[in-house]
């Protein structure tokens, strides 16, 4: 299968180039094209092995061609946790990094957060 640009119909020109729409691709299209469900895909990106090894073979092969990259937004909305700290601060440019905020950045960078 491949995969068009969209194109602006009057001037035949793209809208959209192949790749910017390569990055808009989902789990259910990654399964589509595989000829597997949306949760087959699911389980293969998270490492589950409850799936046979050509159909993993398969969909991590389409993943590559199409430069799929998880959503971490909807993640965080579906999860209903963004992993984000929020801080508010006057303008770090004019005073470099506040010690506070430097410490807190480095207290999560400690735990991997």
């Amino acid at each position: 299968m491949r995969l068009l640009p969209f194109t602006d119909i009057e001037r035949k020109t793209p809208i959209i180039s192949v790749e910017e729409n390569l990055l808009m691709i989902t789990v259910k299209e990654i399964a589509k094209r595989c000829g597997v469900s949306p949760s087959t895909v699911s389980n293969i990106l998270n490492g589950r092995t409850n799936v046979g090894e050509q159909t993993k073979q398969r969909v991590l092969e389409c993943v590559k061609e199409t430069g799929y990259q998880p959503n971490y937004f909807a993640q965080s909305i579906r999860n209903q946790s963004s992993r984000m700290i929020s801080i508010i601060t006057e303008d770090l440019n004019a005073f470099g990094t506040n010690p506070i905020v430097q410490s807190v950045m480095e207290y999560c960078d400690d735990r991997n957060y």
